[in-house]
């Protein structure tokens, strides 16, 4: 068994390489999405109800709530894989839709020897290249242009199942606004914050928010600080992080509200998503 691990802001990559034919099931990541594609040889893949006997190049996406099966796997085989933390790429599809997400996204399967394929593997092979070059760090902002890039290359390949992703036009300063929420969510007090940043006034921000995304303005940036608190946990090492530690970094000082708004929003205690780090 040979394995190689690529490491980057929101998302980890591996390539796994068996010298035998194995089976191998991975149960519901929760907190991620799977995305997995052969780079040799060829593959049995079920995903859902779905099963395909997966060549070179073909892309597979795994949601959160499957588990993912691969069996068949003749030796020598060679399979990718890129785990993307589900707030991650939420967020981004938010940001290219304009819309807030409030459940799964739904992928399609791509055909063998798509253009759509062929685009988002390149953009991967740039974004390996790029992260693993002489002297590149794999933290910082670097880093995160570069997940950011594969993630979109990835919604926006797969723009028929997700939907009108690049259609949606919302205006110039709504645009601040997100991007001063998703830049630095921690340090916001109120919402006269946001609307100073987005350099209009309170009345014009909530009812853009309210016509564009569908939700206020301290909404929105409870549902990134929501993300960023899941992160987090995901990542943490149970030993070491407390959920009440993590709430407060992210602006959640009530633990009872915090607790179940978290539920709500993944279906887990935020203590479970801890535990599973």
């Amino acid at each position: 068994f040979r394995h190689r691990a690529i490491r980057s802001v929101g998302i980890a990559i591996g390539y796994n390489t068996f010298g035998a034919d194995v089976q191998i099931l991975v149960p519901p990541t929760v907190t991620s999405y799977v995305v997995c594609f052969v780079v040799k040889g060829r593959v049995q893949i079920t995903c859902g109800g779905d099963t395909a006997l997966v060549g070179s190049g073909r892309v597979l996406v795994a949601p959160p709530d499957q588990p993912l099966r691969l069996e068949n796997w003749a030796g020598g085989s060679c399979v990718a894989g890129i785990k993307i933390s589900r707030s991650f790429l939420e967020s981004r599809l938010e940001k290219l839709s304009g819309r807030p997400v409030h459940r799964q996204v739904a992928f399609r399967h791509y055909d063998d020897g798509g253009a759509a394929e062929a685009r988002f593997l390149r953009a991967f092979d740039f974004v390996v290249t790029e992260l693993t070059g002489p002297g590149q760090e794999h933290a910082g902002r670097f880093g995160a242009v570069l997940s950011e890039l594969l993630v979109e290359y990835l919604l926006v390949t797969q723009e028929p199942c997700c939907g009108e992703i690049g259609v949606a036009r919302i205006p110039l300063v709504i645009e601040r606004a997100i991007d001063f929420v998703q830049d630095d969510p921690a340090t916001i007090v109120s919402v006269s914050d946001i609307a100073r940043a987005a350099a209009v006034s309170v009345r014009a921000l909530e009812y853009g928010f309210h016509k564009h995304l569908g939700m206020s303005p301290m909404a929105y940036l409870r549902e990134v600080r929501l993300g960023r608190v899941h992160d987090a946990l995901a990542a943490g090492d149970p030993a070491q992080t407390t959920v009440t530690a993590v709430a407060g970094r992210w602006g959640f000082g009530h633990m009872g509200r915090f607790s179940e708004t978290y539920r709500r929003r993944y279906g887990v205690l935020p203590s479970e998503t801890l535990r599973r780090a």
